[in-house]
Order: C-alpha cells, then structure tokens, then sequence
C-alpha cells in the first residue's frame, strides 16, 4: 500500500503578550521547539493593544533571542512596521540580524497604519503620510533585497501586491479566512497568520485548504494549549 504523502508547510506562532521578560521567553521556545512547531514572530509594538501602560518585548530584540536560543526556529516580526523606526535603521537592524542567523530570519514587512500612530515617536509626523509610508518601505525592500530574500509584505492592498509582484516577494494575509483566498491572486507567494480561532472550526480541513492553495506558512496567535494544539497538528508539524 503506497504511503499517504502529507504537503509540507511550516506552522508557527506569535509569542503571547503576556511574555514580557527573557526568563519567559526561553522557556517558552523550549516548549515550541520540543513539541516541533517551525518558528515563533513577535507584534512590532511597544505595549500590547489598547494597553500603553503594560510592557512589551521588542520585537527585534525578541527576535534575535528566538533565534540565539534555538537551531532550528525562524522568527521574525509580524510585521515590522516601517513607521515604527524608519527605513534606515529598520535596514541597519534586519541586515545585522542576517549576518549573524541568515535566512532563519523572516524580515516581514509593513507601512504601518493609523492604529499605532502613537507608538511612531521615532518618525516625525509629516512622513507618516501614505505616500510616505509607501515610499519609505520600498526604499527598504531596494536594501534588503540586497542581503536576502526572505522577505514578506504584509497586507492585501493593491499598493502591497504590487510591490509583491515588482520585487518578487511573499505576501502575509493577515487573518482572513480561507474563502478570502479562494479569490485572492496567486501570482505571488502566500503566507497566512492571524487568530487560532479564525480557522479553529476543522482546523485540520482549513490548513488542508491553505497548502492547496499554495500557502507555505501559517503562524497562529492567541493559540490555546501548545501541547493539546501540538497533538491536534501532529500530522502537519512532525
């Protein structure tokens, strides 16, 4: 009897907001790391939602410590937003980060967008327009593409597939459900990240539906249990 071949795709997860310190950090990429999930993404923020008071890790930093602490882990940040640091020091930072763990690093990235227009405190005002923002994650796109290709844009924009398409680069779909992508154009690479719960109801059947379609990562937040998640994904993680 031929064996059932299962399509390959790499699962992964945002680290929980409620992981504000390094202690934290290690055990938990121990646990993702032994139960087999591909890689771990952080939020590019400097507080979880709605919550200025709280802390958050950064998510380069945060990074860099995934990718310190373990072999076998990508990471990266869901998504690094341009606004957030510019695209000079957003450069300096991502190319640093592939020198030392190469394509391990997943630079996905994004123009930012209104909803965290307070945690922009490194760029001024006046360059957070649209066109800006634009602008300025291009001319980061131009620099990273000259150290690597591991480059993912976030969003489903015209403005972001068309620069999906001019360089070549993945795209991210941010918590859409699988119907949304039954409709959305393939000519360029697709990953998916979101909520568990946006395809918890037949997870097994709408992961199924995404490696049809083309998708080559999911990456989950808000996940329950690991070990309960790790066993109902065994199939697609082993």
């Amino acid at each position: 009897m031929k064996e059932k071949v299962v399509p390959k795709i790499k699962v992964g997860l945002i680290v929980p907001g409620e992981i504000v310190s390094f202690v934290q950090l290690a055990k938990y990429v121990e646990l993702v790391e032994r139960l087999g999930f591909d890689g771990l993404f952080f939020f590019d923020h400097l507080w979880p939602k709605n919550r200025p008071e709280n802390p958050a890790l950064d998510s380069l930093i945060g990074t860099a410590a995934v990718l310190n602490l373990s072999e076998t882990l990508f990471s990266g940040p869901m998504v690094l937003r341009i606004t957030m640091r510019g695209a000079d020091k957003s450069f300096d930072k991502l190319a640093t980060l592939v020198s030392i763990y190469g394509s391990r690093l997943i630079c996905a990235l994004g123009t930012g967008d209104t909803n965290s227009i307070n945690e922009d405190v490194f760029v001024p005002n006046d360059e957070l327009s649209k066109n800006n923002r634009l602008e300025a994650l291009e001319l980061l796109i131009v620099e990273l593409k000259a150290v690597t290709s591991n480059i993912w844009l976030g969003g489903v924009s015209q403005a972001i597939t068309n620069l999906a398409v001019k360089y070549e680069l993945t795209v991210n779909v941010w918590d859409r459900p699988v119907n949304f992508l039954k409709t959305y154009p393939t000519n360029f690479p697709i990953t998916w990240s979101g909520q568990y719960k946006t395809l918890s109801v037949n997870l097994k059947s709408n992961i199924q539906q995404l490696i049809e379609l083309g998708v080559t990562w999911i990456i989950l937040g808000w996940t329950p249990d690991l070990n309960k998640l790790a066993t109902e994904l065994q199939e697609f993680i082993n």
